[in-house]
């Protein structure tokens, strides 16, 4: 990868995706694609703000975010056709170390944490995007 980190991936038209990360220092505002035909990489409009402890999905020609180490309630979207990353607002109930899929229509952010009390979540927050 151009930059290392740890980070989540998600699959869009065959090529490899990953955005945002910690590098041991801080959180990352990197957005990079892997093509595996080629073996190649290469670096995307970075996000506005680095992100890190995040969970990503896409849903048709956008990728979804959720979350963040320090912004917990954290949402963004980044449209494929524009090439323009947005904050969102969609009733996301912060958390970080989540886990983000899209089954059909729906995109489903699943349990996670907060923080203070050392509690894991046990909820899943569905959204259709």
């Amino acid at each position: 990868m151009p930059t290392a980190k740890t980070t989540g991936a998600v699959v869009k038209d065959n090529l490899i995706y990953v955005v945002g990360g910690y590098d041991r220092k801080v959180s990352l505002n990197v957005f990079e694609k892997f093509d595996p035909k080629s073996n190649k990489w290469e670096s995307l409009p970075p996000m506005p703000v680095g992100i890190s402890a995040h969970s990503v999905t896409v849903v048709k020609d956008k990728l979804f975010l959720f979350g963040d180490y320090h912004n917990l309630k954290s949402t963004y979207s980044y449209d494929f056709k524009s090439e323009q990353w947005e904050m969102i607002e969609i009733g996301y109930k912060p958390s970080r170390h989540n886990a983000a899929t899209t089954l059909a229509d729906i995109t489903y952010v699943i349990g996670g944490y907060t923080g203070g009390n050392d509690v894991s979540l046990n909820y899943i927050q569905a959204f259709k995007l």
